[in-house]
């Protein structure tokens, strides 16, 4: 994996504005030390296209317009405190105060309005769909060791098919949902 500043791509925020690619990363490293001072858990989701073609403008870059209006669909279904990043063709959200089964349900309503929504100009006559990454925090975790578990779990589910979802649930946490429940 390359380094993770360098693999972090422009955030947009709410209004659409793009901040420094390490804002991010920033973001994590200080919902880890609030974590740590309030007893208090958050989750990451990792969201990769499943057809990331289908969004490239003719000229093998991802057509902005699209790009655009992922962001949009994306913070729809976020609440004002996550933070949503774009990191290429795949999107990270931060999601404080979550545990892994409420991340994994986000992750679905994210995956459901991606999935229903028409994106213009699509160069392709599929609905686009996204494969997502769940984990959850855990004390010892650093930024680096989350997002790198972040994106295992993503892989796992781009192995299985287009519009899945896994997670890394920790059976010893909060969270008693089954792992093959949620993949």
């Amino acid at each position: 994996m390359q380094p993770l500043r360098d693999a972090l791509g422009s955030q947009r925020d709410r209004g659409g504005c793009s901040d420094h690619r390490h804002h991010h990363l920033e973001r994590i490293e200080m919902e880890i030390a609030r974590s740590l001072r309030q007893n208090k858990g958050f989750s990451l989701l990792r969201l990769a296209l499943d057809q990331p073609d289908a969004v490239l403008d003719g000229h093998d870059r991802p057509d902005e317009k699209i790009i655009e209006q992922l962001m949009n669909c994306l913070n729809s279904c976020s609440r004002r405190v996550d933070s949503v990043c774009r990191i290429d063709d795949e999107f990270t959200v931060l999601l404080p105060f979550t545990d892994a089964v409420t991340a994994t349900y986000v992750a679905r309503r994210i995956q459901d309005a991606v999935s229903t929504t028409s994106f213009h100009p699509l160069h392709t006559s599929k609905m686009l769909t996204l494969s997502a990454g769940v984990v959850t925090w855990r004390e010892g975790d650093d930024a680096i060791s989350l997002i790198n578990r972040c994106e295992h779990v993503l892989q796992d589910a781009r192995r299985q098919g287009e519009n899945e979802t896994c997670s890394d649930i920790d059976t010893a946490g909060d969270a008693t949902t089954d792992l093959k429940e949620v993949c």
